[in-house]
């Protein structure tokens, strides 16, 4: 960022956003695959993929957990980033922000 000379125009939490609201995209995307899976295209990659069936369960779920966090992270980010251009409480009144 410094080099390309972005670091006061682009505010640190939208660098940072896109991969935990991949995370999330992707978890959710995947658990909306796995519940809308038919019976006959289960017993499909049961009886000819069952490694990548399996591959496959194994991600949604870990994408699960992982999209925790991740929604975490988005609503702590978003919260940074609405201080920024909403003060509130004492930054409201005009008082400096004291971090380095």
């Amino acid at each position: 960022l410094a080099m390309a000379k972005v670091e006061d125009s682009v505010p640190a939490p939208l660098i940072s956003l896109p991969p935990p609201v991949t995370m999330v995209t992707l978890a959710i995307l995947g658990i909306i695959l796995w519940a809308g899976m038919s019976e006959s295209c289960a017993t499909f990659y049961e009886t000819t993929h069952m490694q990548l069936l399996v591959l496959f369960r194994i991600q949604v779920i870990l994408l699960g957990i992982a999209a925790i966090f991740g929604f975490i992270t988005v609503f702590a980010q978003a919260m940074v980033l609405v201080q920024q251009y909403v003060p509130i409480g004492d930054k409201a009144e005009g008082s400096e922000d004291k971090r380095v």
